[in-house]
């Protein structure tokens, strides 16, 4: 509830959008994992589609909004 108010009346905190990038941060390691270690996993049950689509709504999502550095990315390339 301190970091993300659900009453509207609630002022988002003053750190909130470093709490986000931090959020999202550790979400784009856990994509690189799951890409890295859980792949042939993924694709031997069928799912790359899903896996590959959640990760470019996320990608597009994090680089719309800048929540992620361009080096935190390194890895994609």
């Amino acid at each position: 509830e301190k970091i993300f108010p659900s009453r509207t009346d609630v002022p988002f905190p003053k750190h909130f959008e470093s709490v986000v990038k931090q959020i999202f941060k550790k979400l784009f390691r856990v994509y690189a994992h799951i890409y890295y270690s859980h792949f042939q996993k993924i694709v031997s049950l069928g799912e790359e589609a899903h896996l590959n689509t959640c990760f470019k709504h996320f990608y597009y999502f994090v680089r719309h909004f800048d929540l992620v550095e361009k080096k935190e990315m390194e890895p994609l390339k």
